[in-house]
């Protein structure tokens, strides 16, 4: 399967001053969302993101989220979640 496509829907939640997300980077993956998202004090966001992989991913995915000078935070996503929503488009 050429092109398999995850959808990731992420909420940040400001803790400090504002935070500006510059770029998502998946290893293996292009990665694409309505850029650049600012984050307030005591503001939630919620960031859609489109993965697309040459392959289906295999394993555990991990986005590296770019906050610009104020640096970069991982996130893993649950294998077990991957894998089933690419089971459900599959059918």
């Amino acid at each position: 399967m050429a092109g398999a496509q995850v959808d990731i829907r992420l909420t940040l939640t400001g803790l400090g001053g504002p935070l500006v997300l510059e770029a998502i980077a998946v290893p293996g993956a292009s990665a694409q969302f309505d850029e650049p998202v600012t984050v307030s004090f005591a503001q939630d966001v919620t960031v859609n993101a489109i993965l697309t992989f040459a392959a289906p991913p295999q394993g555990s995915i991990t986005l590296i989220l770019d906050f610009g000078v104020a640096g970069q935070g991982a996130v893993t996503v649950i294998p077990s979640l991957v894998q089933n929503t690419l089971s459900r488009k599959d059918l």
